[in-house]
């Protein structure tokens, strides 16, 4: 009985994801011309997306497969599926973030980024890129506080060196940005 119950429960389980995923699985671009490798991966992509066991697997594939060929739109749309589906994970606020700010819209971007770094202190990428938002969001304290948080765990990291003496630059620290960048240069030469 106990076993049954388990099933059940995995079974209904699955079920909702599967249900779940599958509103995030977006038309094909209309008029788009894609080649036939292109159209098979994305034919394989949408049966995982729509199947029953890897549904959330195959919709972040298919999300990675529309950004890394243009299509932002359905892009974005999967990865706001992934982002449902996997709410703790960083990466799909990151990537819905880096395709909003591709597109000129940086304040729709940087709370995704803010999510992303809260979801993982970690991820790195998250991080650099929220620095970048501040920065050109003239938030450069803030972005200073990024920079920083990122040296902190490793210390040599190049694009923080070099967005700390950006930040530098806009506040008139001549000094301290050379000294900054003298210090990613003598690290990566």
């Amino acid at each position: 009985a106990l076993a049954l119950l388990l099933a059940l429960g995995l079974g209904w389980r699955a079920h909702d994801r599967r249900a779940q995923v599958q509103a995030y699985v977006p038309a094909r671009p209309a008029g788009a011309v894609l080649s036939p490798a292109l159209a098979e991966r994305l034919t394989a992509a949408e049966s995982r997306a729509r199947g029953w066991w890897q549904p959330a697997a195959g919709i972040a594939e298919l999300g990675r497969l529309y950004h890394a060929n243009g299509h932002a739109a359905e892009a974005a749309w999967c990865y706001t599926g992934a982002r449902e589906v996997a709410p703790t994970e960083a990466l799909w606020p990151h990537l819905l973030a880096s395709l909003l700010a591709g597109a000129g819209r940086l304040e729709e971007a940087l709370p995704l980024w803010r999510e992303a770094v809260r979801l993982d202190p970690d991820y790195e990428p998250a991080r650099l890129r929220l620095g970048d938002v501040l920065l050109k969001s003239n938030q450069a304290a803030e972005a200073a506080r990024v920079y920083e948080a990122v040296l902190a765990r490793t210390a040599h990291q190049p694009y923080a060196l070099l967005g700390l003496a950006r930040c530098r630059l806009s506040v008139g620290d001549w000094t301290g940005a050379r000294e900054l960048l003298v210090r990613a240069r003598q690290q990566h030469p």
